[in-house]
């Protein structure tokens, strides 16, 4: 499931370089995602352990990464892979939350302490259970919000669809983050047209608070931060609530960019697109640290205005 970080070969190699290498190992060898959890798998031969490795070469320079790093280089996670150098006596390694060591999917690689990462090897967890919109996940690390969970695939019980209307449903799924890249999510975006979104939006805009935010009745994820999600079942595909705001709002292109989508109000549960905007990953955590309570205005915001 998990495997040891390749030492430091890839560190001379600029970051431009690798991603181009990547843009060119995703146009050639990148097989049909697996669907079910997401994982990414492709057409290249495994190596050692079954892990991936391809050749970098530039200027005589010539380096074989293995494929789930070039990955977190090309979502711009770099420095998480300096943590795995060993420096100062803490080791790091990567691990796949999906349990597959052939997928590189960015969202199901997790850089941790190799004590975690050994524990992670343990994780009895095979299935999450949905019943009546409730999610039992038997991740063992699921009671530390500072880990991300196992990936796991979701056996329903039930059907947890709102009365009268059989199209929707609320849940959850299995992934680390909110953040959306160009995989089969992109597909599933190109399925919900902007009117069918903003009727949606429109469905379940029940709460409008004191900041503007806009919030549904729903009952939020236990692991996506309070955000609220939706189970398209006639479309076969699930979508966060502030997912679907962007798509109502024409904004499709900027979660298909690899970013993830920070709420500028700090408030999970809100779905105004006007209060959403997509951004870096290191952008969009130093958000989340954000010490700032309110604003504090010493002068008026227009002179000789009351």
């Amino acid at each position: 499931m998990l495997m040891p970080m390749l030492m430091p070969m890839f560190m001379p190699m600029s970051s431009a370089i690798l991603r181009r290498r990547w843009q060119n190992i995703w146009s050639t060898n990148i097989g049909l995602p697996q669907l079910t959890l997401g994982c990414w798998r492709t057409t290249l031969k495994p190596g050692v352990s079954s892990a991936f490795r391809v050749r970098v070469s530039r200027r005589g320079l010539r380096q074989f990464l293995f494929l789930h790093h070039l990955a977190l280089i090309a979502d711009n996670r770099r420095d998480e892979l300096k943590g795995t150098l060993g420096i100062r006596g803490r080791y790091y390694m990567v691990s796949h939350l999906c349990h597959d060591n052939n997928c590189f999917n960015p969202r199901h690689l997790h850089v941790e302490s190799t004590s975690d990462n050994q524990k992670r090897r343990t994780c009895k967890g095979k299935t999450i259970i949905v019943r009546d919109g409730i999610r039992t996940h038997p991740c063992v690390h699921s009671g530390d919000e500072n880990k991300y969970k196992c990936i796991l695939p979701e056996e329903w019980m039930q059907d947890t669809a709102p009365k009268g209307d059989e199209q929707v449903s609320t849940t959850g799924t299995p992934t680390p983050d909110e953040s959306t890249l160009v995989t089969d999510i992109a597909d599933k975006f190109s399925r919900i047209t902007p009117t069918m979104a903003e009727e949606l939006i429109n469905r379940y805009h029940v709460i409008t608070t004191e900041l503007g935010c806009w919030e549904s009745s729903l009952k939020p994820l236990t692991h996506g931060g309070g955000s609220c999600e939706l189970n398209l079942a006639k479309l076969n595909a699930r979508i966060r609530l502030h997912q679907l705001a962007l798509i109502a709002d024409n904004r499709v292109a900027e979660m298909q960019r690899g970013f993830d989508v920070s709420h500028l109000c700090n408030n999970a549960k809100c779905f105004n697109f006007v209060h959403l905007v997509a951004e870096s990953r290191k952008q969009n955590l130093k958000r989340k640290t954000c010490v700032g309570h309110k604003v504090i205005v010493t002068t008026p915001l227009f002179p000789g205005v009351d």
